[in-house]
């Protein structure tokens, strides 16, 4: 994986002239140098002395930062670039999956478009996403319940275990199934917190939910939260052939893990009329088998050991950014040259015929074209420049990009370092052992 080189304000496209790029026209790179100073003269100063540029406003071109929920982003217009025709073949040939990679990767995003796969229907993706690829495929979109678990939130076994249980009451209820025997269980849990009597309650309520309704779709978001959390401050102190998963903080928390994918395995695997798990979807950032999770998920496919299926799951190539993110590099490249301006382009004489004036604006359109092609290129160029993408294995073929550094670029016009990255005790774990092999 490649690294990020230093971090790049956005204010440095209205203080700094970019490069010529290789297809400009005579002219083009001296003249947006000059804009480019005019836009420096704008700004107003600071108590420092320097000159701030002028500000890049937030307005119609916003690229939703913070929002990683599917559904919202599409009824708030928001930029959402189409991932669906590589989960439409994982839901379609994989009854359990895992994607592991780096954070702000998109990994959440592709979980909660899994969970408006199975839980919206045909309707809302057909009016809302006509154009995204499991819709043009003539996917069905049958209805499922689905159980969406966020481990992010939960740094303790006990919270892990709270959000399975609290989720799972919300779903029978939601479908109206909360039975004597379901609360009877959930009583028993709640009074014993013991992880038998959850299983027992997660057992019973999924063959609920899939008998009266149907196979369960389940979904884990950062399902190694709380493993992260907990290894972070003790990982230095491994020996050179500790395994992570034997110090004492972890160790009962993989247990856990272990059975709860064990669990799910065999109720996948339980004969009857229908599946009582449907399809089971897991992301987070270490790979579940370096984990020493074993047992369990030992029939989980993992998208990153099926490049040539899964390579663009993750993260946005530079044809997809230049495809959806038009509106905002265009915005962009106006403000930062002062295209919008009325004086961009020397104005007509007094006097000048209504064919003059004529001729005269359409040869102003066609500089404001031409200098904004330009522009949006050196814009990419910086982009590239700062980020250079990430590579993952061998066999990608383009460098991706993390969605939440291009969202946070043209949202808040500001390059964001803390991207692509991993818990920091995977490189080194990966040296001490064989977690990493």
């Amino acid at each position: 994986m490649r690294n990020l080189k230093p971090t790049l304000s956005l204010s440095h496209f209205s203080s700094r002239a970019f490069q010529s790029g290789k297809n400009e026209s005579p002219g083009d790179s001296h003249e947006l140098k000059a804009e480019d100073q005019k836009s420096k003269s704008n700004g107003r100063q600071l108590e420092n002395g320097t000159s701030d540029p002028p500000p890049f406003p937030r307005s119609e071109a916003r690229a939703g930062t913070s929002m990683s929920e599917f559904k919202s982003r599409i009824e708030g217009k928001f930029p959402t670039i189409d991932k669906t025709a590589e989960l439409y073949r994982l839901i379609c040939t994989e009854g359990s999956a895992c994607t592991t990679g780096p954070r702000r990767f998109g990994k959440s995003l592709n979980v909660t478009t899994v969970e408006s796969i199975f839980r919206d229907g045909p309707d809302w993706w057909r009016k809302e996403c006509p154009q995204f690829a499991i819709t043009q495929s003539g996917y069905e979109f049958p209805v499922h319940p689905v159980l969406s678990l966020d481990f992010s939130g939960a740094k303790t076994l006990s919270g892990v275990k709270g959000q399975i249980a609290d989720r799972l009451w919300q779903l029978l209820v939601e479908h109206g199934l909360e039975d004597e025997e379901i609360l009877r269980k959930k009583k028993e849990y709640e009074q014993s917190h013991s992880s038998d009597d959850l299983f027992g309650y997660f057992e019973y309520g999924i063959w609920k939910l899939a008998t009266y309704r149907a196979g369960v779709v389940v979904l884990i978001d950062e399902y190694d939260y709380p493993l992260t959390h907990l290894t972070e401050p003790v990982w230095k102190e491994l020996s050179d052939t500790q395994q992570l998963s034997s110090h004492p903080s972890v160790e009962e928390l993989i247990a856990f893990y272990n059975v709860l994918f064990t669990r799910i395995k065999n109720i996948r695997k339980r004969r009857t009329s229908q599946p009582l798990i449907h399809f089971f979807y897991a992301t987070g950032c270490a790979p579940i088998q370096k984990l020493g999770l074993f047992s369990g998920p030992n029939e989980i496919a993992f998208t990153q050991q099926s490049p040539q299926y899964y390579s663009k799951l993750l993260g946005y190539t530079e044809k997809e950014i230049k495809e959806h993110f038009n509106k905002q590099i265009t915005k962009a490249a106006k403000i930062k040259y002062r295209l919008h301006t009325t004086d961009i382009f020397p104005p007509l004489p007094e006097g000048a015929s209504e064919e003059e004036k004529t001729e005269h604006q359409k040869e102003r359109i066609r500089f404001i074209k031409r200098k904004t092609n330009v522009a949006k290129r050196e814009i990419m160029k910086e982009i590239k420049e700062n980020y250079d993408g990430f590579v993952f294995n061998h066999q990608q073929k383009e460098a991706l990009y993390s969605p939440y550094a291009i969202n946070c670029l043209f949202e808040y016009w500001q390059l964001e370092s803390n991207v692509g990255t991993y818990p920091d005790f995977l490189a080194p774990q990966a040296r001490r052992s064989s977690f990493g092999r």
